[in-house]
């Protein structure tokens, strides 16, 4: 951490990194730290840091409800790849997902479980901290009702819920509950067997290119949590329940 922080890392990201190896090594029963002691003087010095850091936050700009409206108009309907895209936003977008985490194996199909009404249960396991120990945090998706996300031809193309539940129709992924959730996908939009998932290098470029075609600038993956945060408040939610 030390190292890093002569290198210039900001503060913020030594203790993200910190935190995310911490509770990995805690979710597979290693132990990080040879005695509680050098633990505590850990988490001291990653306090010291913060307290020593002066370089403002930078936040990228959200990507919010009219961005997405853009997005959609400029995806292929036609492209099952392109589908995946747009469903991975919007999903980033509605359950405040962090950058990386639809990439990889972080989310399986089995962490998307159906309920009554159209309603999916996202179960999202956290590694950043101790939170692990408290089992999976449920992410609700539910059909939207909002005239703005229907403002577009076939009316449910930004809605979260229908999203996922038709994409895992389509790549054939209702019976592999194993499998990531954005696998790769061949030319008629199932899943590759065996699975591969998406790599965060390949879809933030992807990303990038998809926000150029709708007319905007390069955006970064996090503008679409931060989307998301924005318009929970435009709506009325209160911080402490967007935070929850």
């Amino acid at each position: 951490m030390a190292r890093a922080w002569q290198r210039g890392l900001k503060a913020s990201a030594i203790r993200t990194d910190y935190f995310t190896l911490r509770g990995h090594c805690r979710s597979k029963g290693v132990t990080l730290f040879p005695s509680e002691h050098d633990e505590r003087k850990s988490n001291e010095f990653v306090k010291g840091l913060l307290a020593l850091e002066t370089r403002p936050v930078q936040r990228p700009d959200p990507i919010c409800a009219a961005d997405l409206l853009a997005l959609a108009a400029a995806t292929d309907r036609s492209d099952p790849h392109d589908m995946q895209h747009l469903t991975i936003i919007v999903l980033c977008h509605d359950a405040l997902l962090r950058a990386g985490t639809p990439c990889g194996s972080t989310i399986k199909v089995q962490h998307v479980v159906p309920q009554a009404q159209g309603i999916f249960r996202l179960d999202l396991h956290k590694t950043k901290t101790t939170r692990f120990a408290a089992g999976a945090s449920p992410v609700w998706l539910c059909p939207s009702t909002s005239s703005q996300r229907r403002a577009v031809p076939n009316g449910q193309l930004l809605d979260s819920a229908f999203m996922v539940g038709r994409y895992l129709r389509s790549a054939g992924l209702l019976n592999s509950p194993s499998a990531p959730l954005f696998p790769k996908l061949d030319k008629t939009g199932k899943a590759i067997i065996p699975f591969t998932p998406l790599s965060y290098n390949s879809w933030l470029k992807t990303f990038k290119t998809k926000c150029t075609k709708a007319g905007g600038k390069p955006r970064s993956l996090q503008a679409l949590r931060a989307g998301g945060r924005t318009d929970l408040s435009n709506q009325g939610m209160s911080e402490a329940m967007v935070n929850k």
